[in-house]
Formats: structure tokens, sequence, C-alpha cells
């Protein structure tokens, strides 16, 4: 069985990583309809949606990607 970790950048408020509601959600949870034989992992560098002062989606710093890393390897 293969088994491939899907990561994305971060949530977008009030959603779950790589969710249907998002472009990217829908794109990859269509790839993973079409390999059901395979196991397929999803999460984001950030587990949270990192907002900017005005409360719009911003890139993570370096530093929130580097507090998050150890939980990548939660399924390894």
């Amino acid at each position: 069985m293969y088994k491939i970790a899907i990561v994305g950048i971060s949530n977008k408020p009030n959603c779950s990583p790589m969710d249907d509601t998002t472009n990217t959600g829908k794109i990859i949870n269509m790839i993973i309809e079409y390999f059901p034989e395979i196991e397929f992992y999803k999460t984001n560098l950030v587990n949270f949606a990192p907002l900017n002062e005005l409360g719009k989606l911003r890139y993570p710093t370096k530093q929130e990607v580097n507090d998050n890393i150890p939980f990548l390897f939660i399924y390894t």
C-alpha cells in the first residue's frame, strides 16, 4: 500500500485542512477519489489560518512554520 502526504500552506479561516469549500481542497479530494488504493494524509504547514492586522489571510511566517514542523511527523 502506498502512503502519500499532501501538505498545504495553511487553513482558510473557519475551514479544515484541504476543505472542500476551497479550490485546493476540491482538487485534492477529486485526486484522492481516483486512487482508493492509496492512503492519503492531508495537513498544512501551519494548522491555523494566519491573519494580518486587517483580518485577511496571509502567508505564515518562517517561525510559525518552524513551530509546526513537529506536527507533520505525527503519522510517520
